[in-house]
């Protein structure tokens, strides 16, 4: 009896694993029909748009009897806000706007022919439908560029569109998703890559934007496994540049409110985030402080962490502010300035030496500089919040944090009640974070004779320990700063046991 019900068991068990497979399978194939059909009603849509745009624009072209010319997209247009000097100026750029118009590519002619030459011009944003709602205007604003966007939708159909061209000074690539949707990365890779190559001989530089992570996570896996090559196999080239959007998601995962859909972004957040993202790429915000900046030729640095994190850091012009995600800035790695020290500047306490040569821009430099509370700190475009040591008779320790004044309404100065000691906040609705984060600063050395006089870590330490509860229960807490951490030769600077071992070697 009990043998016959351990076999009526296992062949239960087996059915329920057999069961098991059978219905995830079935997930898996209408998680792939809904994904379809998401992109097919998505393609139907736009399409239906454009012939509502078409309809309007011809019986407007027929009253004006300038259907030849007329743009279908109020987004193509081109303009010029002022005079600002470009990084790519262009014969174009210099001439009347009815001639500039006059002299649109074909290719943005939704009802012309696909395959007509293109005059030159200077800037063409290629794209799926996520960026149709992207106001070429705005993304060009305080230029003297003109611009013009198409809606390519798929990898082929962006390649068809460039080898239609002739030239142009920058092209702006969005598209790959659609790709993703059916093709493996791999396959997605090798024919955005010949695609780049054909654009190089085309354009001179060429910008672009990555994919935008989904709600899908399996989808996402395929997006990240695709920016990560693509990346790897054009990040040497001078003339391409990358616009990543990790600013989209969280701890790997996506920020809800800046999609309307699975895969479609909302037009008041998702939109303007990665608008901003552009615009950051194009015009670093580095170069719109300076006015004598515009014009001096810069290298291209780039910087990868956790392989998908990429920015480009070179300024393409002066020009004016730009309104999209004023509210969300992505200052973290978006704004990148160049580090260049004179030799007045270079002083290191441990000699050149030991100095650090950075691969990348950076954004704040941070030194010892020796400064006392009776100092006036002051940097042109930053708020600086000090704590120093009242009671030291010489220039020490202390703290002095700047922060740019384009970002000084989502961070604030908490506590700065004890020396060396200061908590910001950085507010998770103003950066688009899931949490606040809070950031402490500043520990003295262990054996230092302020510290042996004042008995001063006790105090700092119990602080740092009630405030990590305090704050630490809703909120992302990161230590930063001169942590001194001061090694002897005869003291480890690593937790020994710190992963129980103890009867491994028993």
């Amino acid at each position: 009896m009990q043998i016959n019900k351990e076999t009526e068991l296992k062949q239960l068990k087996q059915e329920s694993e057999k069961c098991t497979v059978h219905l995830k399978e079935q997930i898996n194939e209408l998680r792939k029909e809904k994904i379809n059909c998401e992109m097919e009603n998505e393609k139907l849509t736009f399409i239906n748009e454009q012939n509502l745009k078409e309809s309007l624009n011809l019986k407007s072209d027929f009253e004006k009897k300038n259907s030849k010319e007329r743009l279908t997209d109020t987004c193509d247009i081109t303009f010029r806000d002022n005079d600002s000097d470009l990084k790519f100026p262009s014969k174009e750029a210099s001439e009347s706007q009815s001639v500039a118009i006059q002299k649109l590519p074909q290719v943005n002619k939704k009802s012309g022919n696909d395959n007509a030459k293109a005059v030159n011009f200077d800037f063409l944003f290629l794209h799926d439908s996520i960026c149709n709602f992207i106001d070429i205007r705005k993304l060009l604003s305080g230029s003297v560029y003109e611009g013009i966007k198409h809606t390519s939708y798929t990898v082929e159909k962006t390649r068809e569109i460039i080898s239609s061209l002739q030239h142009a000074r920058t092209l702006l690539l969005h598209v790959g998703i659609n790709n993703l949707k059916k093709e493996s990365a791999d396959a997605v890779v090798r024919k955005f890559v010949l695609m780049v190559d054909e654009a190089l001989k085309k354009v001179d530089t060429v910008i672009i934007s990555l994919v935008v992570p989904t709600k899908y996570s399996e989808l996402n896996e395929k997006i990240k496994n695709f920016n990560n090559q693509l990346y790897n196999h054009l990040y040497y080239a001078d003339n391409i540049h990358f616009c990543s959007h990790d600013n989209f998601s969280h701890h790997g995962q996506v920020l809800p409110h800046l999609y309307q859909d699975c895969f479609r972004l909302s037009r008041d957040q998702g939109i303007r985030v990665l608008a901003s993202n552009i615009r950051n790429i194009l015009f670093p915000r580095s170069s719109r402080r300076s006015v004598n900046n515009h014009n001096r030729g810069t290298n291209h640095y780039y910087q990868s962490q956790n392989k998908d994190k990429y920015v480009r850091s070179e300024a393409m012009g002066n020009h004016q502010n730009y309104s999209y995600n004023e509210g969300n800035t992505n200052w973290s790695f978006h704004e990148p300035v160049q580090a260049q020290l004179t030799e007045d500047h270079k002083y290191n306490a441990y000699g050149n030496s030991q100095s650090i040569q950075l691969p990348f821009k950076i954004n704040i430099r941070l030194s010892e500089t020796h400064a006392s509370s009776k100092d006036i700190l002051a940097l042109d475009g930053y708020k600086c919040h000090v704590n120093c040591r009242s009671d030291s008779n010489k220039s020490r320790g202390g703290l002095a944090v700047f922060i740019r004044k384009e970002i000084l309404t989502g961070i604030k100065l908490i506590d700065n009640s004890v020396n060396d000691i200061m908590w910001l906040k950085l507010d998770k609705n103003y950066f688009g974070l899931t949490r606040d984060f809070f950031l402490y600063i500043y520990i003295s050395p262990a054996n230092s004779s302020y510290t042996v006089r004042t008995n001063c870590d006790k105090q700092l330490f119990d602080k740092l320990y009630n405030d990590v509860a305090k704050y630490g229960t809703s909120r992302e807490i990161m230590l930063l700063g001169d942590l001194n951490a001061h090694v002897k030769c005869d003291e480890l600077d690593f937790i020994t046991n710190e992963v129980d071992d103890t009867f491994l070697n028993f």
